[in-house]
Protein backbone atom coordinates (compact mmCIF):
# COMPACT_ATOMS: atom_id res chain seq x y z
CA UNK A 1 0.00 0.00 0.00
CA UNK A 2 1.16 3.40 -0.43
CA UNK A 3 2.06 5.32 2.45
CA UNK A 4 -0.37 8.11 2.31
CA UNK A 5 -3.18 5.84 1.73
CA UNK A 6 -2.40 3.61 4.87
CA UNK A 7 -2.00 6.50 6.75
CA UNK A 8 -5.54 7.89 5.45
CA UNK A 9 -6.88 4.42 6.74
CA UNK A 10 -5.46 4.01 9.57
CA UNK A 11 -6.62 7.56 11.02
CA UNK A 12 -10.46 6.84 9.59
CA UNK A 13 -10.14 3.68 11.69
CA UNK A 14 -8.78 5.32 14.55
CA UNK A 15 -11.70 8.08 14.15
CA UNK A 16 -14.58 5.64 13.89
CA UNK A 17 -13.04 3.56 16.91
CA UNK A 18 -13.66 7.04 18.63
CA UNK A 19 -17.05 8.09 17.39
CA UNK A 20 -18.46 4.47 18.28
CA UNK A 21 -17.16 4.17 21.74
CA UNK A 22 -18.94 7.42 22.77
CA UNK A 23 -22.19 5.55 21.35
CA UNK A 24 -22.29 2.75 22.53
CA UNK A 25 -22.26 1.28 26.61
CA UNK A 26 -20.16 -0.64 27.41
CA UNK A 27 -19.03 -2.16 30.62
CA UNK A 28 -15.88 -4.23 29.79
CA UNK A 29 -15.11 -6.66 32.33
CA UNK A 30 -17.37 -5.27 35.10
CA UNK A 31 -21.00 -5.97 36.46
CA UNK A 32 -22.88 -2.98 37.79
CA UNK A 33 -24.84 -3.48 40.65
CA UNK A 34 -27.60 -0.67 42.87
CA UNK A 35 -29.80 1.66 42.00
CA UNK A 36 -29.88 5.41 41.53
CA UNK A 37 -28.27 6.90 44.36
CA UNK A 38 -25.70 3.93 45.15
CA UNK A 39 -24.12 1.67 42.56
CA UNK A 40 -21.72 -1.44 43.19
CA UNK A 41 -19.49 -2.30 40.08
CA UNK A 42 -16.98 -5.43 40.37
CA UNK A 43 -14.73 -6.28 38.02
CA UNK A 44 -11.98 -8.71 36.94
CA UNK A 45 -8.57 -7.29 35.19
CA UNK A 46 -6.00 -8.97 33.41
CA UNK A 47 -3.38 -8.69 31.07
CA UNK A 48 0.70 -9.37 30.32
CA UNK A 49 3.77 -8.47 32.82
CA UNK A 50 7.02 -9.01 31.95
CA UNK A 51 10.65 -8.14 32.75
CA UNK A 52 12.51 -5.59 30.98
CA UNK A 53 15.57 -4.42 32.68
CA UNK A 54 19.15 -5.29 32.03
CA UNK A 55 18.45 -9.59 32.11
CA UNK A 56 17.73 -11.64 29.17
CA UNK A 57 16.62 -9.86 26.47
CA UNK A 58 17.53 -10.15 22.23
CA UNK A 59 20.33 -9.54 20.10
CA UNK A 60 22.54 -6.43 19.92
CA UNK A 61 22.90 -3.79 23.10
CA UNK A 62 20.73 -3.70 25.62
CA UNK A 63 17.87 -0.90 25.35
CA UNK A 64 15.45 0.73 27.12
CA UNK A 65 11.64 -0.06 25.76
CA UNK A 66 10.16 -3.25 23.80
CA UNK A 67 13.29 -4.40 21.64
CA UNK A 68 14.38 -6.80 24.70
CA UNK A 69 11.08 -7.74 25.78
CA UNK A 70 11.38 -11.79 25.80
CA UNK A 71 7.86 -12.77 24.83
CA UNK A 72 8.19 -16.58 26.07
CA UNK A 73 8.63 -15.17 29.37
CA UNK A 74 5.32 -12.83 29.60
CA UNK A 75 3.67 -14.32 31.92
CA UNK A 76 -0.23 -13.32 32.83
CA UNK A 77 -1.48 -10.97 35.27
CA UNK A 78 -4.66 -11.56 37.06
CA UNK A 79 -6.70 -9.61 39.39
CA UNK A 80 -9.95 -8.43 40.78
CA UNK A 81 -11.53 -5.33 41.91
CA UNK A 82 -14.89 -3.82 43.29
CA UNK A 83 -16.11 -0.19 43.92
CA UNK A 84 -18.69 1.59 45.46
CA UNK A 85 -20.09 4.73 44.23
CA UNK A 86 -22.14 6.53 47.06
CA UNK A 87 -23.10 9.08 44.27
CA UNK A 88 -22.55 10.35 40.79
CA UNK A 89 -19.36 12.48 41.57
CA UNK A 90 -17.29 9.99 43.97
CA UNK A 91 -16.13 5.88 43.98
CA UNK A 92 -14.26 4.12 46.53
CA UNK A 93 -12.19 1.28 44.93
CA UNK A 94 -10.20 -2.11 46.28
CA UNK A 95 -7.85 -3.76 44.12
CA UNK A 96 -6.07 -6.39 44.15
CA UNK A 97 -3.41 -7.92 41.21
CA UNK A 98 -1.22 -10.92 41.16
CA UNK A 99 1.43 -11.88 39.07
CA UNK A 100 4.90 -13.86 37.97
CA UNK A 101 8.16 -12.41 36.54
CA UNK A 102 11.16 -13.71 35.42
CA UNK A 103 14.84 -12.65 34.02
CA UNK A 104 17.55 -14.43 32.61
CA UNK A 105 20.50 -14.55 30.06
CA UNK A 106 20.68 -17.62 29.35
CA UNK A 107 18.00 -17.39 26.66
CA UNK A 108 20.10 -15.04 24.58
CA UNK A 109 20.79 -16.14 21.31
CA UNK A 110 24.29 -14.83 20.84
CA UNK A 111 24.99 -13.68 17.24
CA UNK A 112 27.58 -10.79 17.76
CA UNK A 113 30.26 -9.20 20.71
CA UNK A 114 27.65 -6.76 22.06
CA UNK A 115 25.48 -9.65 23.91
CA UNK A 116 27.53 -12.03 24.38
CA UNK A 117 28.71 -10.76 27.99
CA UNK A 118 25.18 -10.67 28.94
CA UNK A 119 24.74 -14.33 28.02
CA UNK A 120 28.32 -14.99 29.60
CA UNK A 121 27.06 -13.22 32.95
CA UNK A 122 24.19 -16.01 33.22
CA UNK A 123 22.41 -13.93 35.85
CA UNK A 124 18.35 -14.95 36.83
CA UNK A 125 15.64 -14.13 38.81
CA UNK A 126 12.10 -15.51 39.65
CA UNK A 127 9.54 -13.50 41.87
CA UNK A 128 6.11 -13.18 42.49
CA UNK A 129 4.09 -10.22 42.43
CA UNK A 130 0.99 -9.34 44.62
CA UNK A 131 -0.33 -5.65 44.33
CA UNK A 132 -3.35 -4.52 46.54
CA UNK A 133 -4.56 -1.26 46.81
CA UNK A 134 -7.67 1.25 47.65
CA UNK A 135 -8.02 4.79 45.75
CA UNK A 136 -10.85 7.18 45.71
CA UNK A 137 -12.53 8.25 42.51
CA UNK A 138 -13.40 11.83 42.04
CA UNK A 139 -16.01 12.58 38.48
CA UNK A 140 -15.39 16.21 38.06
CA UNK A 141 -17.38 16.19 35.06
CA UNK A 142 -20.86 14.95 37.08
CA UNK A 143 -20.54 18.53 39.30
CA UNK A 144 -21.80 19.95 35.64
CA UNK A 145 -24.92 18.20 35.35
CA UNK A 146 -26.37 18.74 38.42
CA UNK A 147 -29.40 19.27 37.16
CA UNK A 148 -29.39 17.77 33.81
CA UNK A 149 -31.26 13.99 33.36
CA UNK A 150 -28.09 13.10 31.06
CA UNK A 151 -25.04 11.91 32.11
CA UNK A 152 -21.79 12.80 30.44
CA UNK A 153 -19.94 10.31 28.79
CA UNK A 154 -16.71 11.91 29.46
CA UNK A 155 -15.74 10.92 33.00
CA UNK A 156 -12.44 11.47 33.45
Amino acid sequence: MKPRLLNAVGKSTMLLLICTSFFIRSYSQAFLFGGEKFKVETGINFGPSFFLGDLGGNRGKGTAFLKDLNLDLTQLMKGAFITVYPNTWLGFRLSADITYLEGRDDIIKTNGIDEIWRKQRNLDFKTNIIEAYGAIEVFPTMFFNRNSEFEPRLRP
